[in-house]
């Protein structure tokens, strides 16, 4: 049974958290053969990701990232147990930006 606390009113905290983001883009380039044939390969192909990288759009939120916390609390009552869900957006950080780089290289 889902259950809601009607006792405080919510609706002055809730926000519409409609967003776009850019989560994964990578580029991949690969030398040309008289470049790779200085290393004695085939072919060598460089590519660079980047995870996170941050929103195009995110018009009405105004926290840091609307991903960044979804608890569940299990609570125990005397009818036996509730489960309640939880969306709080306060002492947390935004998802990591990372940036990756792999050389893939065929001999």
């Amino acid at each position: 049974m889902l259950q809601a606390n009607l006792t405080a009113n919510d609706a002055l905290y809730t926000q519409r958290a409609d967003f776009i983001k850019i989560r994964e883009v990578s580029l991949t380039y690969t030398l040309p053969t008289e470049w790779s044939s200085r290393f004695r390969a085939d072919r060598v192909a460089v590519t660079l990701a980047a995870h996170n990288l941050g929103f195009l759009w995110k018009p009405w939120y105004k926290g840091l990232d609307p991903e960044v916390t979804f608890n569940g609390i299990n609570t125990t009552s005397a009818d036996g147990g509730t489960f309640g869900w939880v969306r709080a957006d306060y002492f947390t950080l935004p998802m990591l930006r990372r940036l990756t780089m792999a050389v893939d290289v065929s001999f």
